[in-house]
């Protein structure tokens, strides 16, 4: 049981750093290496999206313009998670349990799979669905992000400082979207990584997504337990309002 202590605190303090430094790194990073890749491709945008309004537009030129609305859908999720990171709480306190510990590192570093995936080469990493799907396919991908990004990015705002990967208690928050379901950053988050399924329909991705919902939800399941046993507040809250998709 000692032993089993200790182990918990030597990862806790590992999840410490990880979500003080090495994750708003590694987020802004990325960030960074997206907006430089957009900064890049900008004189070809601009050729393309001139082709686009005159409808002279090759399938190159779908796929390149769905290349750069993926990377801008990364951008800004990255983004988002940065300014969380910004005006959170410091995490001070090892996270109880081991569960609350490696579950919420392991899906917050599947989360960073997406933007690795952008300067994969591997063959894995090809477009799978015929070209006479991948129009349609897009078109839903385009609206799935505009939704999920607008959720996001609101949620985000309604959290204000309880942002954070660990489960710790802070002031519960239940105003805006959270009035809607319990936890809207995860549904616009869902939402974003379908969209990138949809915009490269790419074994990478559909892999990547396959293994971070189900991690999300178990994570969301996870807060829960600790708010729930914290606050009779929240307690209530759960019985009156859906968990991740609104009624």
């Amino acid at each position: 049981m000692a032993r089993d202590g200790k182990s918990t605190v030597s990862i806790g303090g590992i999840a410490i750093v990880a979500e003080n430094i090495c994750f708003p790194l590694l987020f802004f990073y990325y960030a960074c290496k997206s907006m430089m890749s957009l900064y890049t491709s900008y004189p070809r945008t601009l050729e393309v999206l001139v082709r686009l309004r005159e409808l002279r537009f090759t399938s190159g030129d779908i796929n390149f313009i769905s290349s750069v609305f993926d990377s801008c859908v990364i951008v800004i999720f990255n983004l988002l998670v940065c300014r969380g990171f910004l005006i959170r709480k410091s995490l001070h306190h090892v996270p109880k349990g081991l569960l609350n510990i490696l579950i919420p590192l392991i899906a917050t570093f599947f989360y960073l799979m997406y933007s690795i995936s952008k300067s994969s080469s591997l063959q894995w990493n090809s477009i799978l669905l015929p070209e006479n799907l991948l129009l349609s396919s897009r078109i839903f991908g385009v609206f799935f992000a505009l939704l999920g990004m607008l959720i996001s990015t609101m949620a985000t705002l309604n959290l204000k400082r309880s942002f954070g990967i660990f489960v710790q208690v802070r002031k519960i928050e239940t105003q805006g979207l959270y009035r809607q379901v319990r936890h809207p950053i995860y549904l616009g988050y869902i939402l974003n990584w379908l969209a990138l399924c949809l915009l490269e329909p790419k074994a990478y991705n559909l892999l990547i997504t396959s293994i971070t919902i189900p991690l999300t939800l178990f994570r969301a399941h996870l807060e829960e337990k600790e708010l729930a046993a914290y606050s009779s507040e929240y307690r209530e809250y759960i019985k009156k309002t859906p968990f991740i998709f609104p009624h």
